[in-house]
């Protein structure tokens, strides 16, 4: 298993080296976790991220400048791809939620999913 973690983790990293601008799906504790996991350069690719519970927007993910917002038209732009970090209902929330972006045109970038380790299959609509 632990194996598997690393192997994940160095898979995650290399995808993101590719990217200049990255949001991530998912504030809660997951996603601190996802952050302790990713090289430093990478990190400070990170410039926001998304979630629905509106309680968390204008907070900041722990120990990091990543400002938590709302997901929307405006938020999402200028983004080159997005991260999803949450550990339950991922499939769910994509489907709902970034979909829905996608298909309006507000967002072109790519999406990956961290959950079952489908990232290391890139995900393009």
């Amino acid at each position: 298993v632990a194996n598997l973690f690393y192997q994940a983790i160095a898979s995650i990293n290399n995808i993101m080296k590719n990217y200049k601008s990255i949001g991530i799906y998912g504030a809660g504790g997951n996603s601190n976790t996802f952050l302790n996991s990713v090289d430093d350069c990478n990190l400070m690719k990170i410039v926001k991220a998304f979630d629905k519970n509106e309680k968390k927007w204008g907070n900041f993910l722990q120990n990091t400048n990543i400002k938590i917002v709302e997901p929307s038209e405006n938020s999402l732009k200028n983004l080159d791809c997005i991260i999803m970090v949450m550990p339950i209902c991922e499939d769910i929330v994509f489907e709902r939620e970034i979909v829905p972006f996608i298909q309006n045109g507000f967002f072109k970038g790519n999406i990956y999913k961290t959950a079952d380790c489908s990232y290391l299959a890139h995900i393009e609509i």
